[in-house]
């Protein structure tokens, strides 16, 4: 039998908590926009950020 560890259980169950506490809340119209648009912004990020380093603008070690 596998068993998992405390953590893993207890992350688990504050995972499904939250899951079910915030459930009634969330639009599932929206959603899917939502989240197209994070990505994008984080794509444009990421995008900006390798320029800046190609450019020097990157923290020196």
């Amino acid at each position: 039998m596998c068993r998992k560890a405390p953590q893993q259980r207890d992350k688990a169950g504050v995972r499904r908590l939250l899951i079910a506490a915030v459930d009634p809340y969330v639009d599932r119209d929206v959603l899917p926009r939502q989240i197209a648009r994070e990505e994008a912004q984080s794509r444009a990020l990421a995008a900006f950020l390798d320029g800046w380093d190609a450019a020097g603008g990157g923290a020196h070690s």
